[in-house]
């Protein structure tokens, strides 16, 4: 949680705990699905004045387009947040490709090596 509130990067943290990024970035995915499956659906709760009345996470969250039921009140504008998200992933995007098409990235501090001795030990052992 500490990489995911901005306390920590994910690399130092995963060197700290001695695991791989890609098993932080794929506990996170599980993590969030789960998150997902729980928050998702609807969900039934007594409204003021009336029997039962049912919400859903996108009303909500305020995450679609379209028709909003009368009884649901939305407390954010996720939908807009989205569509701001989806803008700053192009602008990434195209930031990297120009960085790779203009040879910025990646630079040497960005490149793993393998030290000459053990790659002379590897092709050793498969030939």
């Amino acid at each position: 949680m500490r990489a995911r509130g901005g306390e920590e990067s994910i690399a130092a943290l995963c060197r700290r705990e001695g695991i791989a990024e890609s098993l932080y970035y794929n506990w996170s995915k599980e993590f969030l699905k789960a998150g997902k499956k729980r928050l998702a659906g609807d969900t039934a709760r007594a409204g003021a004045g009336c029997d039962a009345q049912y919400l859903f996470a996108t009303d909500v969250l305020g995450s679609h387009q379209g028709h909003y039921p009368r009884h649901a009140k939305r407390y954010r504008d996720f939908k807009s947040e989205y569509a701001r998200l989806q803008d700053e992933r192009i602008a990434a995007f195209r930031e990297y490709a120009k960085d790779v098409r203009s040879g910025a990235f990646p630079e040497s501090r960005h490149k793993v090596t393998m030290d000459a001795a053990e790659l002379d030990a590897f092709l050793r052992e498969i030939d």
